[in-house]
């Protein structure tokens, strides 16, 4: 369900969207970028370190947040549409303006923006759905707290999305023409589940799952290949704070775990090979991370690729392999579960 609860400031209205059936309520943040891929290497340090320390905030405080997901998308938006934006309410003389009229122009009919999302999903009670009051200010609170720990970090926060925006939000990515009928129903009206995609009203989808993240060390910006690709892509990371006690038992159980393997395959005359020295380093690098106090989180990672037809799908799926390639990640095709997973690549907070 999705409806509104009032803000703590007075003005105006944030989106809830209510999940009797797993008791949580979430709403959505929209967070606004940069040209991270632009800046240097101290840059993209500086920035990283602003964001994990935002992270390390949310998991080592008990309050009632369950889970944490950002969900950066490229929706397609009318060129033609943009042009004529461009030519109203700008100069012909004016510097710059012939250079982006020439690239809207050969950018072509439809072009893509890019957007990323910030869902705050809190555990607490609805009926009829409608958050319980205690909710509704457990909402108000994390939300809060989210966007004073962005803005002290110097993360750029654009601001809460009431109930129209959270649905237009919700459904853009499936309905591409929402943006030009913002009071049309955000849902598609037929979904038709085959085993590799879905077809859902005129958009054909696909979701992958992040099977495996990079192995080996890799830079700040690792992710640019599938952020700034071509084509309609939501990539999405749910996470869920562990508290700090249960990260600490469970990173010395797996310790123990490894060190027992260990020994049993060297009581066995079995040696040991590249990648169990790989897994003890990390292993024993968690522990440490979590003696110097650094938060802990569960994550789960998805991308969903859409087209207009199955063969635009095929061949942006071919494209999204090749980008996840370049990242060095693993992507896993979610067969016969694609309808449930597409809701996990979309600011729905679910996946975990």
């Amino acid at each position: 369900y999705l409806s509104e609860v009032p803000a703590d400031d007075g003005g105006g209205a944030i989106g809830a969207l209510v999940d009797e059936r797993g008791g949580t309520v979430a709403a959505i943040v929209r967070a606004q970028g940069s040209s991270f891929c632009l800046m240097d290497d101290t840059d993209k340090e500086r920035k990283l370190a602003a964001w994990a320390a935002v992270l390390e905030s949310l998991s080592n405080q008990r309050s009632a947040l369950a889970r944490l997901q950002w969900c950066q998308r490229a929706l397609p938006v009318d060129g033609h549409a943009l042009i004529s934006h461009l030519q109203r309410a700008g100069r012909p003389g004016s510097p710059g303006y012939a250079g982006h009229l020439a690239l809207l122009e050969k950018a072509g009919p439809r072009s893509l923006r890019h957007e990323t999302l910030l869902v705050v999903v809190v555990r607490a009670r609805s009926r009829r759905g409608r958050p319980s009051p205690e909710g509704a200010t457990a909402l108000r609170n994390e939300v809060r707290a989210l966007r004073a720990q962005m803005r002290n970090a110097g993360l750029v926060c654009q601001g809460v999305l009431d109930g129209s925006g959270a649905a237009a939000a919700l459904g853009g990515f499936l309905l591409p023409d929402l943006v030009r009928h913002p009071g049309a129903h955000p849902w598609p009206l037929s979904v038709e589940e085959h085993w590799a995609d879905v077809h859902a009203d005129l958009s054909w989808h696909r979701t992958y799952w992040v099977a495996e993240w990079p192995r080996s060390r890799v830079g700040p910006d690792f992710l640019s290949p599938l952020l700034v690709g071509m084509g309609r892509r939501s990539f999405s990371v749910v996470m869920a704070p562990v508290p700090p006690e249960r990260a600490v038992r469970d990173a010395e159980s797996s310790r123990t775990a490894q060190l027992a393997d260990a020994q049993l395959r060297a009581q066995g005359g079995f040696l040991e090979t590249a990648q169990h020295r790989r897994q003890a380093e990390a292993l024993e690098g968690r522990e440490t991370e979590l003696a110097d106090g650094r938060g802990s989180f569960r994550l789960a990672g998805y991308v969903s690729v859409s087209a207009d037809d199955k063969p635009g799908l095929e061949q942006a799926c071919a494209e999204l392999e090749r980008a996840a390639g370049a990242a060095k990640l693993c992507l896993r095709p979610l067969f016969g579960q694609q309808r449930e997973a597409l809701t996990w690549a979309l600011p729905f907070g679910r996946g975990l």
